[in-house]
């Protein structure tokens, strides 16, 4: 069953997180990514860091109300922040003849215009999947409005959970630095009117309809996939994975991957699931077989040949150039890429070692350290997000990210909350969930 989640990452001049200090709120742009500031359970929707910059995550869902449902209560939040309400001619008319079917509000949060502007601090609970101001401000509230503080209208939350940074100590090791405790309280911020942000889409993908998600950004490897599966069984999970590799080796052969993003930034659509576990969990034995049949019979000057010819971004101004061959590669998805087992510890953090026994060798590219558990690293250090997804046994899917998402209506992956709500809509019908028309 499609399931689709989504990345709206803001503009920092626009919605920005900010820190209490002895002169008031001041900027915070340094937490770390991934840094969880909110959660919401019901409907699935949190706010985090993307290094510095607000990010609003939604769990994945499967279906057009849940995902309906996450847009609203966006929506109201936003609403809270900025004290905009949406343009309705603006948002799709499905998006709103589902609101009114269910007597449910599109463009705001459920609260009047007056305990808004009355310039007290209210209360913001979130009740039924909706956010709604409260005079009745209680101590245990963990998210309140703040009016004209010296920055302007905020909205203050006291962390459930500490956010901590992976950091190196004195000796060279990595550790997580708690940077803000539970209870610790932090503030979001936003220019008054519109905010702007870029989005993503998070994808479980059939591996059987990997090819028909990939023509939808004009890739069409389909000659080539058929040479190498030539004489073999082509089942649709292994035409699937035979058009992944295709597709990566295409992106990392033409496209510019020396951006600070590194090699992600060149996909449009993102593996985040490692090839290593499709090969062990989604194909059968005989796919297996028919697989490994296709590795041999590959010409040697195939073989031979470097997966990744140019030199990739690893951020900043470094790059990396990866000696990875396609033989290497398409090896280690059968098998994994265990290494010797005496590699250090400064060698694996310096992203020079294995992949590990479960993973394949671009899951995560070297340059970037592992993914699989490392001794000595905490188990919560953030890794790079290639390939960082398992696919579990006798599941049939695969987890791409769309991050070439103006195909959905935005311009340069970037929009309102108006634009998001359409290109979300667009994406998810592109996924295969069952969307209103």
């Amino acid at each position: 069953m499609p399931r689709i989640g989504f990345e709206w990452q803001f503009q920092r001049d626009e919605l920005r997180f900010l820190a209490d200090s002895k002169d008031g709120w001041q900027a915070e742009d340094s937490l770390p990514s991934k840094g969880r500031v909110r959660y919401w359970q019901d409907p699935g929707v949190a706010i985090e860091s993307d290094s510095g910059d607000v990010e609003i995550i939604t769990d994945s869902v499967t279906t057009w109300a849940a995902l309906r449902r996450q847009l609203v209560f966006i929506g109201e939040l936003l609403t809270l922040l900025t004290g905009r309400s949406h343009d309705a001619a603006a948002l799709p008319p499905a998006f709103l003849r589902t609101g009114e079917q269910e007597g449910d509000a599109t463009t705001g949060p459920r609260r009047s215009s007056r305990a808004r502007t009355s310039g007290k601090v209210q209360a913001v609970r979130a009740a039924e999947g909706h956010l709604r101001a409260h005079d009745d401000v209680q101590a245990a509230d963990e998210l309140r409005f703040v009016p004209d503080t010296n920055v302007g209208n905020i909205i203050t939350v006291a962390l459930a959970a500490p956010i901590k940074r992976c950091e190196f100590d004195s000796a060279g090791d990595p550790v997580m630095r708690t940077v803000y405790a539970a209870g610790d309280v932090l503030a979001l911020t936003a220019a008054r009117g519109n905010v702007h942000g870029t989005v993503q889409a998070t994808v479980d993908v059939p591996l059987s309809e990997l090819p028909v998600r990939l023509e939808v950004f004009g890739f069409d490897p389909s000659g080539r996939v058929m040479a190498w599966l030539e004489g073999r069984q082509k089942t649709g999970n292994l035409i699937g994975l035979v058009t992944l590799i295709q597709y990566m080796l295409w992106v990392f052969a033409h496209q510019n991957l020396t951006s600070g993003d590194g090699p992600k930034a060149g996909f449009a659509l993102l593996p985040r699931t490692n090839l290593r576990s499709v090969y062990m969990n989604v194909l059968t034995e005989m796919e297996r077989s028919e697989f490994d049949a296709m590795v041999n019979a590959l010409p040697s000057g195939d073989k031979d040949a470097r997966v990744c010819p140019r030199p990739y971004g690893l951020g900043g101004r470094q790059t990396y150039d990866n000696p990875l061959t396609l033989f290497w590669w398409l090896r280690s998805i059968q098998a994994g890429d265990p290494g010797h087992g005496d590699e250090t510890l400064a060698v694996h953090m310096s992203g020079d070692g294995p992949r590990g026994i479960a993973y394949d060798a671009l899951s995560p590219p070297r340059g970037y350290p592992a993914h699989e558990p490392i001794a000595g690293r905490p188990a919560e250090w953030f890794t790079y997000s290639m390939g960082q997804k398992t696919t579990p046994h006798g599941a049939s899917h695969v987890v791409v990210e769309y991050r070439e998402t103006d195909l959905f209506g935005l311009k340069n992956g970037m929009g309102t909350y108006e634009q998001f709500v359409t290109a979300a809509m667009n994406a998810a019908h592109s996924a295969g969930l069952d969307m209103p028309h």
